[in-house]
Parts: structure tokens; sequence; C-alpha cells
């Protein structure tokens, strides 16, 4: 077994699509991690999903050797594993240097820029990546989850992938935040899942060191509600969300200090954890 590097701030939201996938509600076809970072998570889908391809989809160069690294290492536990160096948005297109601001090994877009309107090299001579949309990418391939920790880039990345979302109607798992900041942002992310007849879902724990970050989880509204989705809604570790009530999923969220919090995210684990195993004995084979 593999053992991947995931995030430590994301146990409920693994334990879940752990049992979304054990119980066969993940529609078939491919899994796309956009903004796979150095490739816990991409690692991760990989190896509960071995059936499946993944592609892991990544703008920093640097995390992109170090993605291609883990697969070389896995000494060929990762085969269904690739890579990308690029990013995903609303258009086809370049994304400069200028255009991405990048923090360690975190990568965001510059205030006012989108993806996909960049020219193929800066003034300063530096190299851009290529910006695919997920539709162009899936044109020949199903697409059967996706993985969307884009900084703020979620909106381009689901209206480039609108022909394929309607077509295959994949799971979707999105960061979305709770301010004032983000407030149209999020808005928006729920809205267009909203109009491909999604039903999306608040995960109650934050994702990452910002408060108000939290990941919503979409399903079709034809797939009905999920076992592995009716077991967490009973263990109070997701609650449905709409785009009407950003604010009002959030504020119903309560406060927790770190202590509380770990101490919350861990019986919401154990919880999903024991549910999750119960139904191990069902593998999907797509």
């Amino acid at each position: 077994m593999v053992g991947c590097r995931t995030s430590p701030h994301e146990p409920i939201l693994r334990a879940l699509l752990s049992g979304l996938f054990n119980d066969c509600s993940v529609p078939a076809g491919a899994i796309v991690d956009s903004g796979a970072h150095r490739g816990g998570e991409s690692c991760f889908f990989a190896t509960i999903a071995m059936q499946r391809m993944v592609h892991a989809i990544e703008p920093v160069p640097d995390n992109v050797l170090a993605l291609n690294r883990m697969r070389a290492g896995a000494q060929g536990a990762l085969d269904n594993l690739r890579v990308r160096l690029g990013a995903l948005g609303a258009q086809h297109g370049k994304l400069s240097a200028a255009q991405l601001h990048t923090s360690g090994t975190m990568a965001k877009l510059a205030p006012g820029s989108t993806a996909g309107t960049g020219s193929s090299q800066d003034a300063d001579g530096d190299s851009s990546v290529p910006v695919d949309k997920l539709d162009d990418l899936f044109d020949s391939e199903r697409l059967g989850f996706a993985h969307l920790d884009v900084e703020g880039s979620e909106p381009d990345v689901l209206r480039g992938g609108s022909g394929v979302i309607s077509r295959d109607q994949p799971l979707i798992a999105v960061e979305v935040h709770f301010d004032g900041a983000h407030r149209n942002l999020s808005s928006s992310v729920l809205n267009e899942l909203a109009s491909h007849n999604y039903n999306s879902y608040l995960v109650h724990e934050v994702c990452g060191l910002i408060p108000t970050c939290r990941n919503v989880i979409a399903v079709p509204c034809h797939l009905g509600r999920a076992p592995a989705l009716d077991r967490a809604v009973t263990a109070g570790a997701i609650s449905p969300i709409n785009y009407a009530r950003v604010f009002g999923a959030y504020h119903a969220v309560p406060r927790l200090t770190w202590s509380e919090r770990a101490a919350h995210a861990n019986e919401t684990r154990r919880l999903l954890t024991l549910l999750a195993n119960a139904n191990a004995t069902t593998r999907c084979r797509r």
C-alpha cells in the first residue's frame, strides 16, 4: 500500500469520499485532481480507485516534479496516475508567471487575472503554463469525479467543464469560503452546480488553515442520496447547502476552538470510518 502524504486538515472529506467510492456511488469514469499541489490527494484517489485513471493537474513546476518523483517511487503502485503541468479554466490559453502568485508550494491567480488570458511568455522570459478546459481534456474520456482546489478559480473551471459535467454528471468536490470577501465567489460556485441539477452538501470541517474554508460535495440529483451521504448526514458531518444560503450555512456551523474542533473532527471521523468499513465489502469495478 502506498503511503500517501495527504493533507492533515481534511480527514472527514477523505472518509466521506472513501465511502462514496466503496458503495459504488461515484459514476463511471476517470478522476481529475485540479490544483494537485504535491500529490497527496492524487495519490489517495489513485489508491482507493485503482481501476480508474487519475489526472493530477498542477501549475507549479516544482510541485509537478514532486508528483512525478512520488509516482516513480511507488514502483508501479501508481500506474493509474497521470501528471500534467498546467491549470484548468473557462477557456484554452496560457497562464503567465505574472498572473500566478506563488507562496512556497502554493499558487493562486493574481487579483484581476483570469486563467487562459496570458501570453505565451512573460516580458522577462519566464515560461507560462498551459490552461485547458475540462471539456477539451475529457472530450473522449468519461469523467467520474472531480476534485477542485484552485484557489478562487472554481467558477471558471466549472464553466470550462459545462459540457462534460452535463454529459457525465460526475461527483464534484470543491472548496468554498464563507466570508464577506468571498461571498459572491462561493455563491457563484454553488449556483453553477445547481444549474447542472446538482445537490450540494457542506462538509463540517475547516479545509486548511483558513477558518472560513469548507469543502462542498456536489452530487447529481438523479443519483438520489447515496448511502455514504445518508451516513454522513446522520453523523452530523455534512448538511445540504445551496447558493441562496451561503452565509446562513456558515453561521450555522459552531465557532469551535482548535481543541474543540479537533475533538469534533475525531468523533466525526470515527463515525465515518466505522460506516465506511462496514461497507468495505462492496467494491466498484469502474
